[in-house]
């Protein structure tokens, strides 16, 4: 055990030598024979215990005591007196606060108890001054945990009576957790529903399976589909170190947000489910609707002498065109859209999104008023996320005017740098506080079930995506109008489609045309389009049949269906392509998913007609293989 350090002060020097004589194998002795100059030592020493003559010049011994309490308060304070004055020693007492007095003269025998007790009450002080500062440490620790704990804290006794709340949980019922310390917790509303459980988790001793709640904070009232805020928790027996039960931990966490979040999951699952199903059904309409189509389109080509048939058949193309319109744009907003961006012609996709809700913006009384600019660049992107924003922002309108009807203004603009569109109507507005949360992800003004607050977040995000802009221009009881701004893309500007210029060719051949389609109307239908252009055709509904015939038959031209059982149209096509690599091969579908989209791409094809395509969809493709063929076979 190391010595311990002692300073003597007094003015006589032989009491001074006495006491190193004394003590030097037990204590490091320093001694001074001024106040002054003891400060001076304690100063450059760590003392322990100091002993000081009550009589010295200058500076008395209980002037000392005084200073050295003020500055060194951890130093055991003793002083030595030869005189009987008990006024003296009582000030020298109360102002320095002494441990104790050794009276002249001494024996050697209570002078080394004495000591020997000052410095033991030194070391107990100084264990008991270590002992603090480390509890305070480790409470320090502990509060700092407690408070910054992100779930809430609540701890109650066998009573029912508040220990101890974090500020998480305060904040999470409404709480202030110095008034709420020591009260029941039956004194607080919004813990009517945590009260049974913890009752029963005291009179189980036991751990209850997590639960939750809906409580309302602080008076205000968070929705999350119909309820308020939903807080999770579980509770769990607080037991003392005799294993006696001392009160009840509750955990709690806010969960309004991860419930939402778990919503929208399983809305965009049925979302998906929904496109899923969707295509599937477009898909299966898709051939239905060629037959239609193409048979219509021929009985008006044969120019019946009836005009009350020719206005019926006009009707049904129409109609039927109208359907395969519908069936496109709902392929192309249920697709996903993982491919390559393209340049694309915003007006078209503006269009094409509003004649997929034509007919609820009719139900419902809304006129549409369509401005498009002239030339419109293209912009580069991906067509199904921008039919997603347009169709979103649509919607929106369209909710808006749900009620009273009235008119939704589509434009589009070619400012210098960007393209933009606005998309307004003359709904009820959306006042001031609401536009800055418009873009919040889940916030809505819609009731439930009639929204999740997503859809102006994902367009932004969209948006954001193509480093364009969103924003909205309204006033109460005028209107809502958003307008986006989206960076123009390289190349020429997008031409409408009636201004494509059409590969054609005047030179009519006669040639020997495969028709390979599981679908039996389908192939009748293509079979009599081309025999009234006088074309010889064979027709397989196999693809194992049409290649068998290759080895054998004269060919000029394969019209070849994509999805067929036994054997894929894309396997018939590759092996087609090993025996004759030089013949053309058009692909004809109804299912050019994303999912083989660049497979297909990737084939050698000579063309790809889109289901249901109409009879001069057909007759392009042989006035391009005219054209392109470059000399004439005459079929044997």
């Amino acid at each position: 055990m190391p010595k311990g350090n002692i300073l003597v002060v007094d003015d006589e020097e032989r009491i001074l030598e006495l006491f190193k004589g004394i003590f030097a194998g037990t204590y490091e002795v320093y001694t001074a024979t001024s106040g002054l100059e003891a400060l001076q030592v304690l100063e450059k020493q760590p003392v322990h215990v100091l002993l000081a003559d009550y009589h010295m010049e200058g500076m008395t011994g209980s002037e000392l005591l005084v200073k050295v309490r003020e500055q060194y308060p951890t130093v055991v304070r003793l002083l030595i007196t030869g005189y009987p004055d008990i006024e003296a020693l009582a000030d020298a007492v109360n102002r320095g606060q002494i441990y104790g007095f050794i009276r002249k003269p001494w024996e050697v025998g209570e002078l080394r108890i004495m000591l020997k007790h000052a410095y033991d009450h030194y070391v107990v002080m100084e264990e008991n001054r270590t002992l603090t500062r480390e509890l305070k440490k480790d409470n320090f620790s502990l509060h700092n945990i407690v408070r910054s704990l992100a779930s809430g804290l609540i701890v109650v006794d066998t009573e029912l009576r508040f220990f101890l709340v974090n500020p998480a949980g305060a904040k999470l019922f409404g709480l202030d957790p110095d008034n709420a310390k020591g009260r029941p917790i039956t004194d607080f509303p919004t813990l009517a529903q945590l009260l049974p459980v913890v009752k029963a988790t005291i009179q189980q001793k036991t751990n209850l399976d997590y639960q939750e709640m809906e409580v309302e904070s602080d008076g205000e009232v968070r929705t999350i589909g119909l309820g308020t805020a939903l807080i999770g928790f579980g509770t769990h027996p607080l037991f003392g170190d005799d294993e006696s039960l001392q009160g009840v931990i509750v955990l709690c966490r806010d969960i309004t947000e991860k419930k939402r979040l778990e919503q929208q999951l399983i809305h965009s699952e049925k979302l998906a489910a929904i496109g899923l199903l969707a295509g599937g059904v477009a898909h299966e309409i898709k051939n239905p609707l060629s037959v239609i189509l193409g048979y219509t389109e021929l009985l008006l080509d044969s120019k019946p002498d009836d005009k009350t048939l020719t206005e019926s058949l006009q009707k049904i193309q129409r109609q039927a065109e109208r359907c395969r319109n519908i069936v496109g744009n709902l392929l192309k907003f249920s697709r996903k859209s993982d491919v390559d961006v393209v340049p694309i012609n915003v007006n078209q996709t503006l269009a094409e999104t509003l004649e997929l809700l034509g007919k609820q913006l009719l139900v419902q009384n809304i006129k549409v008023e369509q401005d498009y600019s002239s030339m419109l660049p293209p912009f580069w992107g991906n067509e199904s996320e921008l039919q997603q924003i347009f169709f979103n922002l649509i919607v929106n309108a369209k909710d808006a005017m749900e009620k009273t009807g009235g008119c939704l203004t589509v434009r589009t603009i070619n400012a210098d740098t960007y393209i933009k569109v606005v998309i307004g109507d003359s709904g009820p507005g959306i006042p001031p506080d609401v536009q800055k949360r418009i873009f919040n992800p889940f916030f809505t003004t819609k009731a439930a079930g009639k929204g999740t607050g997503l859809g102006l977040s994902i367009v932004q995000s969209i948006i954001d995506k193509y480093r364009g802009t969103i924003s909205v221009d309204s006033k109460p009881g005028e209107g809502a109008a958003f307008a986006i701004t989206l960076p123009k893309g390289e190349g020429g500007q997008v031409k409408p489609k009636s201004e494509e210029k059409q590969l054609v060719s005047e030179d009519q051949e006669r040639l020997r045309v495969m028709l390979v389609d599981d679908e039996d109307d389908i192939r009748a239908l293509c079979k009599e389009i081309f025999l009234n252009d006088n074309h010889i055709v064979t027709e397989f509904s196999s693809g194992f049949d049409a290649i068998e015939a290759v080895k054998t038959d004269k060919v000029d031209i394969i019209f070849l269906d994509l999805k067929m059982p036994k054997i894929s149209g894309i396997d018939t096509f590759k092996r087609i392509k090993a025996i004759s690599p030089q013949l053309p091969v058009v692909i004809v579908t109804g299912s050019l998913e994303d999912s083989m989209a660049k497979e297909v791409f990737g084939l050698d094809a000579f063309d790809i007609i889109d289901k249901p395509f109409k009879v001069n969809d057909l007759k392009k493709v042989i006035k391009k293989f005219n054209l392109l063929k470059g000399k004439r076979v005459t079929p044997s």
